[in-house]
């Protein structure tokens, strides 16, 4: 019996962490499309060589950026063995976008 409540409560702090995990994602894949609406609507101040860099710099974002939510849609139904792997890849997709973000940005 107390072996079974240990499962159980474990199982639920999983729930919960993928939760707040999911949550926290969530809001920084917020940050992150505000980020490139906010470079877009400054490129278009800024000298047209600028501009076409900054467009192809961005023209993969919406793939990339899609491809990133979907991962994070599968984490709060993913199973114990398959949630590392799938923050891992959230996490790295996150990452990737903001780097390509910041890459826009020093052309600005």
């Amino acid at each position: 019996v107390e072996a079974a409540r240990e499962v159980d409560d474990a199982r639920v702090k999983m729930n919960q962490e993928r939760q707040e995990y999911s949550a926290s994602a969530r809001e920084r894949l917020t940050k992150i499309d505000a980020r490139a609406q906010e470079l877009q609507t400054q490129s278009k101040n800024a000298p047209s060589k600028t501009r076409r860099k900054v467009k192809s710099d961005l023209q993969a974002f919406p793939s990339e950026r899609n491809s990133v939510e979907s991962k994070l849609s599968t984490i709060e139904s993913s199973n114990d063995t398959s949630w590392k792997s799938a923050k891992e890849e959230v996490d790295q997709g996150l990452k990737n976008l903001e780097d390509r973000l910041d890459r826009v940005e020093s052309k600005l």
